[in-house]
């Protein structure tokens, strides 16, 4: 049992370190419409310093935005990440940029359990998921995930194949084929 979490402990962590480039997991045009920047929801913490739970649209609208539009709507000092990328630890999320960090936002990752995905949040199963979402536009039960298209951005939902138990949602901007 003790080598069964350790090696779950192990994928989520190396899952949650690398990036996968959307265009390659996707491999079409990107059709996300971008909204003004002002429809962005900006950062709220909580006591402990933590954001409050959040719905999934707040991470999508982030989508298109600059490096500097998107370091000034969250309002936080992000770190740098592997290929380009920002990690935004409040706000319990990381993102990559189009031409590794030159370009704009391209995808959002987060495994924080208080994001609210229409009813159903990360640590529920992925049949909760497909139930939701629909039919799944992309799927790879081998790296156990599955792709919904949403509102013209793919959902990339992570999860254990055993348990199937999710772990962590790509938010990509690529429509899949």
């Amino acid at each position: 049992m003790k080598k069964r979490f350790v090696l779950i402990a192990i994928v989520v962590l190396v899952l949650s370190t690398i990036s996968y480039p959307s265009k390659a997991m996707t491999n079409q045009k990107n059709n996300f419409k971008k909204e003004k920047i002002e429809n962005v929801v900006p950062i709220k913490l909580i006591k402990d310093n933590t954001v409050q739970s959040r719905n999934f649209e707040d991470y999508i609208k982030l989508i298109g935005l600059s490096k500097k539009q998107l370091i000034d709507t969250i309002g936080e000092k992000p770190t740098t990440v592997d290929e380009g990328g920002l990690e935004f630890f409040k706000y319990g999320i990381r993102v990559w940029f189009e031409g590794y960090g030159t370009g704009p936002v391209q995808q959002v990752y987060t495994d924080k359990k208080n994001v609210d995905f229409r009813g159903v949040k990360i640590g529920d199963k992925i049949s909760d998921f497909k139930k939701i979402f629909g039919k799944t536009v992309q799927q790879n039960t081998t790296s156990a995930y599955s792709n919904f298209e949403y509102n013209g951005i793919i959902l990339s939902v992570y999860y254990n194949p055993k348990t199937k138990i999710t772990f962590a949602v790509y938010i990509l901007d690529q429509v899949a084929k």
